[in-house]
C-alpha cells in the first residue's frame, strides 16, 4: 500500500479524539500534538449531541456547542451514548 499514514477516530463515550498513525506499527499521535496542527482547533471533541426544539424548528448541536447547553424545556442532551443498549 502506498500511503501508510492513517487517520484514527476514537469515538469515546466522553470525548471523540482525532489522531494520526504515520505507519501501521507506529503509535497514534493526537493531532493537537503535531507541529502543523492549528492551535485554535481542539482535537478532543466532547461526544455530546443536543436536540433543541422550538416552535419554528428542530436544531441539532454537536461537540463543544452541545456540551455547553443546559438542560431545559425543548432541550434534550445525549451523553454517554455508548453505555446505552
Amino acid at each position: 500500500m502506498k500511503n501508510r499514514t492513517v487517520l484514527s477516530i476514537d469515538l469515546g463515550s466522553a470525548y471523540t479524539k482525532l489522531a494520526i498513525r504515520r505507519d501501521w506499527h507506529d503509535e497514534s499521535e493526537l493531532l493537537r500534538d503535531l507541529p502543523l496542527a492549528t492551535p485554535e482547533v481542539d482535537f478532543c471533541i466532547p461526544s455530546v449531541v443536543t436536540r433543541v426544539e422550538t416552535a419554528a424548528a428542530t436544531e441539532w448541536l454537536t461537540g463543544a456547542a452541545a456540551a455547553s447547553q443546559q438542560a431545559g424545556d425543548g432541550l434534550t442532551i445525549y451523553r454517554s451514548w455508548k453505555a446505552r443498549p
